[in-house]
């Protein structure tokens, strides 16, 4: 077993379902890097009248302090985004993940999870592949070499590397230190005003988004920037938007960060809804070269 993988893993559904078929292949995967994998009660339970939702609120909070109350869990693995996150936060025993800081790994409607961790001083989050995707994940090398990092923090802090491929589209040069801040853009903008949107001062931004028009992308960020969310952070990258429109359309977006910071400001950083995803923890400092 790699030294930098946890030995026991919790896996809970805060957001959608997932077919028992591709959950159990993600979950062999994990088994195949040599981790003990404890699945969640309610994992499976579905909702009995919103089919979009792995199980009714309760049972979904109920199923995360069980794993944070399992003191041999070393990292929760989420199952899938959706959509359902953001329906747990008042419910949840932060003080107890506060205690644990805890992994909690997963990206896209986990957002509304991690951002809230951040506001709350609590656990680690950590934005990688769900179960979802790692039966594919394993056989990307470059995907693997991420996720291994963001479990084996550096000291002297990581470096955003794109893969073979890859490219950065400098909108503006420079460099830039912080600890990240990523999530995926319409989940972000969903939790202005609700005592969850974390601030992103001195932090690197990271966004991504699908399946959105153009003028959803200008939505969300317009929330935010009115919301005064862009105040102080340290850079803005944009990952992948799949399906997000015109490519042109959104540069001229994009374009706008550069009056929320003075870092760099970057495009096409390989954290997205497509096959080669970065991993973050968010306690990583990590260094942007743009230059």
């Amino acid at each position: 077993m790699n030294e930098k993988w946890p030995k026991v893993v919790a896996v809970a559904a805060p957001s959608g379902p997932l077919s028992r078929e591709k959950a159990l292949a993600g979950i062999r995967a994990l088994e195949g890097l040599g981790m003990e994998v404890r699945v969640a009660p309610h994992v499976f339970a579905g909702h009995p009248e919103l089919p979009y939702l792995a199980a009714p609120v309760t049972e979904r909070v109920a199923d995360l302090h069980w794993s944070w109350h399992d003191e041999t869990v070393e990292a929760v693995w989420c199952l899938r985004g959706g959509y359902g996150a953001a329906q747990l936060l008042p419910f949840l025993d932060w003080e107890l993940l506060r205690r644990r800081k805890l992994p909690v790994i997963g990206f896209s409607d986990i957002t509304a999870l991690h951002w809230a961790m951040v506001c709350r001083g609590a656990g680690t989050p950590v934005a990688a592949p769900m179960i979802g995707r790692m039966a594919d994940a394993v056989h990307n090398g470059y995907v693997m070499e991420q996720l291994a990092a963001a479990f084996a923090p550096s000291p002297t802090g990581g470096r955003l590397v794109a893969p073979e491929g890859g490219y950065w589209g400098v909108l503006r040069p420079g460099k830039a230190a912080g600890r990240p801040l990523v999530g995926n853009l319409a989940v972000a903008a969903s939790l202005c005003g609700t005592g969850y949107l974390p601030s992103a001062r001195g932090r690197i931004v990271v966004f991504e988004e699908l399946n959105e028009a153009v003028y959803r992308v200008d939505r969300y960020l317009t929330q935010l920037e009115q919301n005064g969310f862009f105040e102080g952070c340290a850079a803005v990258l944009f990952g992948g938007f799949l399906h997000c429109g015109d490519p042109g359309e959104r540069e001229v977006l994009f374009r706008r960060a550069l009056n929320w910071t003075s870092g760099p400001v970057g495009t096409g950083f390989p954290f997205s809804h497509g096959e080669r995803i970065g991993s973050f923890s968010f306690e990583q400092e990590i260094l942007v070269n743009l230059e």
